[in-house]
């Protein structure tokens, strides 16, 4: 019924249980006295219904937002993901939307700078009012913008940063997807031994919380086998010399080495090392899982390990091709790994979104992540997700690979640690 129907007379629920009667013959102006109608009234006409009254969610949209990083050293991946949850996006709106409400993104341009990440989102909170944050770009922006949303009841939804550099993960509005460096380093490292049974170990990192966690994971994994580290060395960002070290882990006989590093720097120390004609095995987090490693790295990276918990969509992959042209037709670039996750990520929150019921607020939303069973996506496939009410970091499982040939080859697939 309209508010304001004249042939209707109807008990309307008020504030704390209360029930009073609407009388066609009642002027705006007694109902403007009156509080709790004056603001049915109000809602009435801004076009939200007071049952849909929570942050984001009205009649006919529901509004999420981002942020990432646009114009600085990461645009590439933040555009990757603006356009993967965009694409998620898109879909569900071209069937009819979650009960007719449209998804709609509000992303901010962070720059890679965390004081701009936090303003970004104090703004998507108060001036955009968003339901939630989703999938926001990079470790720093993270840890600095988060508490500016679970601070505020607002869920702060799966950034792309590994878990353990991850703040406020005891929040009831914190989730996370991305598993902890330790744990994906640990785990990595395991099966690599497996190959290399035997080889000697050692580990060439930065000295950051980015090297600190890599080192944390090889030291768990050798602890839970009853062996020690052989060499431990710490390099700079922005080292352009690599012989000094090499030929250090070298002498120590070290055939095995974990690498702190990502990008040129990995594709620098193995070019040293090959200088030198020395091969050991390398083995590096998903920092180095590139489809730009693999390609520009060329002989020079081949057979590097590295685990991932998402793979890269190459286009002619039997599962991931048809996604990853798709998206190519869609937004004119290759797809990543990036915006295959962020997709993957849109998807399971529009699931989540979807079991919270008709009338979603941030509170039973949350309870549906709780609540919900493992969740794999149908179209992309994947490990299971899932969250429970005590454990805010998701379960799920990834993957080792090898560069061969200039592109990623998955070798051993690995379950969850935790279901």
């Amino acid at each position: 019924m309209s508010l304001f129907d004249p042939d209707d007379v109807t008990a309307l629920p008020l504030a704390g249980g209360i029930h009073g009667t609407f009388h066609p013959e009642m002027r705006i102006s007694r109902i403007l006295r009156t509080p709790v109608i004056a603001l049915l009234l109000v809602l009435a006409m801004s076009g939200v219904s007071p049952l849909h009254a929570a942050q984001g969610v009205d009649d006919g949209k529901i509004l999420v937002g981002t942020h990432a990083d646009l114009t600085g050293p990461l645009q590439a991946w933040g555009a990757s993901i603006r356009n993967g949850i965009d694409m998620a996006f898109s879909e569900i709106n071209e069937s009819g939307g979650i009960d007719g409400r449209m998804l709609r993104l509000v992303m901010k341009d962070d720059g890679y700078d965390p004081s701009a990440a936090t303003a970004a989102v104090r703004d998507l909170i108060d001036k955009d009012r968003v339901f939630a944050l989703l999938s926001p770009l990079a470790t720093p922006l993270s840890i600095a913008a988060a508490t500016e949303a679970v601070d505020r009841n607002i869920p702060y939804l799966f950034p792309l940063t590994p878990t353990d550099q991850t703040p406020e993960l005891q929040s009831p509005y914190m989730f996370a997807l991305a598993q902890p460096l330790e744990e994906v380093v640990a785990e990595g490292l395991r099966n690599v031994m497996e190959i290399r049974r035997g080889a000697k170990i050692g580990v060439l990192a930065t000295g950051d919380m980015f090297g600190r966690g890599v080192r944390a994971g090889v030291i768990r994994q050798l602890y839970a086998t009853g062996l020690s580290l052989t060499a431990d060395i710490t390099f700079a960002q922005g080292a352009t010399d690599y012989s000094l070290p090499l030929k250090w882990l070298r002498e120590q006989d070290v055939g095995l080495i974990v690498l702190g590093a990502a990008g040129e720097d990995v594709i620098a120390i193995m070019q040293t090392a090959r200088a030198m004609r020395w091969q050991p095995t390398f083995l590096c987090p998903s920092s180095c899982y590139t489809p730009e490693l693999a390609a520009l790295g060329g002989e020079v990276v081949e057979g590097l390990y590295a685990v991932s918990d998402m793979p890269i969509p190459y286009p002619n992959d039997r599962v991931l091709g048809a996604w990853a042209h798709d998206y190519q037709a869609r937004y004119g670039v290759i797809a990543s790994r990036q915006a295959l996750t962020a997709y993957r990520n849109a998807r399971f929150f529009l699931a989540a979104l979807t079991r919270a019921g008709r009338t979603p607020t941030q509170e039973n939303f949350r309870h549906a992540l709780e609540t919900m069973p493992p969740w794999t996506d149908p179209l992309i496939g994947g490990m299971a997700i899932r969250f429970s009410a005590d454990n805010h970091q998701a379960q799920t499982g990834g993957f080792l690979a090898q560069a061969r040939g200039g592109r990623w080859s998955v070798v051993v697939q690995r379950s969850p640690t935790r279901l």
